[in-house]
Protein backbone atom coordinates (compact mmCIF):
# COMPACT_ATOMS: atom_id res chain seq x y z
CA UNK A 1 0.00 0.00 0.00
CA UNK A 2 1.18 3.43 -0.70
CA UNK A 3 1.96 5.26 2.58
CA UNK A 4 3.30 8.97 2.81
CA UNK A 5 5.87 7.67 5.69
CA UNK A 6 9.13 6.84 4.84
CA UNK A 7 9.67 2.90 4.66
CA UNK A 8 11.61 2.88 7.94
CA UNK A 9 8.72 4.60 9.68
CA UNK A 10 6.22 2.28 8.17
CA UNK A 11 7.44 -1.04 10.34
CA UNK A 12 8.66 0.97 13.32
CA UNK A 13 9.47 -2.19 15.94
CA UNK A 14 9.37 0.42 18.63
CA UNK A 15 5.53 1.22 16.72
CA UNK A 16 4.21 -0.01 20.64
CA UNK A 17 1.79 1.59 23.38
CA UNK A 18 0.37 -0.07 26.79
CA UNK A 19 -3.55 -0.02 27.40
CA UNK A 20 -4.15 -0.03 31.27
CA UNK A 21 -7.88 -1.68 31.40
CA UNK A 22 -9.95 -1.56 34.66
CA UNK A 23 -12.85 -3.06 35.41
CA UNK A 24 -15.48 -0.83 37.16
CA UNK A 25 -16.00 -1.16 40.91
CA UNK A 26 -19.62 0.40 40.39
CA UNK A 27 -20.00 -2.86 38.34
CA UNK A 28 -23.00 -5.25 39.94
CA UNK A 29 -20.82 -8.34 38.90
CA UNK A 30 -16.90 -6.14 39.95
CA UNK A 31 -16.42 -9.35 42.50
CA UNK A 32 -17.54 -12.23 40.46
CA UNK A 33 -14.70 -10.79 37.51
CA UNK A 34 -12.36 -10.09 39.94
CA UNK A 35 -12.20 -13.39 41.27
CA UNK A 36 -12.40 -14.90 37.87
CA UNK A 37 -9.31 -12.98 36.73
CA UNK A 38 -7.31 -13.52 39.97
CA UNK A 39 -6.31 -17.08 39.33
CA UNK A 40 -5.26 -16.39 35.67
CA UNK A 41 -2.94 -13.53 36.65
CA UNK A 42 -4.77 -10.55 36.38
CA UNK A 43 -6.60 -7.86 38.59
CA UNK A 44 -8.86 -5.39 38.32
CA UNK A 45 -6.67 -3.31 36.65
CA UNK A 46 -4.52 -4.67 33.89
CA UNK A 47 -1.63 -3.30 31.49
CA UNK A 48 -1.32 -4.94 28.01
CA UNK A 49 1.37 -4.46 25.42
CA UNK A 50 0.12 -4.04 21.76
CA UNK A 51 2.02 -3.40 19.21
CA UNK A 52 1.09 -2.29 15.05
CA UNK A 53 3.02 -5.63 14.20
CA UNK A 54 1.23 -7.59 16.20
CA UNK A 55 -2.45 -9.04 16.87
CA UNK A 56 -3.60 -8.28 20.09
CA UNK A 57 -2.86 -10.24 23.08
CA UNK A 58 -6.03 -12.66 23.86
CA UNK A 59 -5.85 -12.03 27.33
CA UNK A 60 -6.81 -8.41 26.51
CA UNK A 61 -9.87 -10.03 24.26
CA UNK A 62 -10.57 -12.31 26.84
CA UNK A 63 -10.52 -9.60 29.37
CA UNK A 64 -12.73 -7.48 27.29
CA UNK A 65 -15.28 -10.32 26.89
CA UNK A 66 -15.55 -10.42 30.87
CA UNK A 67 -15.88 -6.33 31.25
CA UNK A 68 -18.80 -7.03 28.98
CA UNK A 69 -20.39 -9.84 30.83
CA UNK A 70 -23.85 -8.89 31.99
CA UNK A 71 -24.85 -11.75 34.35
CA UNK A 72 -22.95 -14.42 36.37
CA UNK A 73 -23.37 -17.30 33.03
CA UNK A 74 -21.62 -15.03 30.87
CA UNK A 75 -18.63 -14.33 33.88
CA UNK A 76 -18.29 -18.43 33.86
CA UNK A 77 -18.33 -18.82 29.95
CA UNK A 78 -15.17 -16.38 29.48
CA UNK A 79 -12.32 -18.30 28.73
CA UNK A 80 -9.28 -16.81 29.99
CA UNK A 81 -5.40 -17.31 29.19
CA UNK A 82 -3.62 -19.73 32.13
CA UNK A 83 -1.36 -17.72 34.38
CA UNK A 84 1.81 -16.90 32.83
CA UNK A 85 4.70 -18.22 34.89
CA UNK A 86 6.36 -16.65 38.03
CA UNK A 87 9.65 -14.40 36.91
CA UNK A 88 12.44 -15.38 38.74
CA UNK A 89 14.57 -12.45 39.91
CA UNK A 90 18.86 -13.05 39.17
CA UNK A 91 21.11 -14.04 36.85
CA UNK A 92 18.43 -16.92 35.46
CA UNK A 93 20.57 -19.35 36.54
CA UNK A 94 18.73 -22.18 37.99
CA UNK A 95 18.79 -22.95 41.44
CA UNK A 96 21.51 -24.91 42.83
Amino acid sequence: PDSPLPRTMQNNPYDTLQMTVTLPTSDPLFRAKRDRLQPHGMSSQTTFDLSRAKPLPPALLAYMRLMLASNPAEVAAVVLPPAPPPRTRGSGAPPA
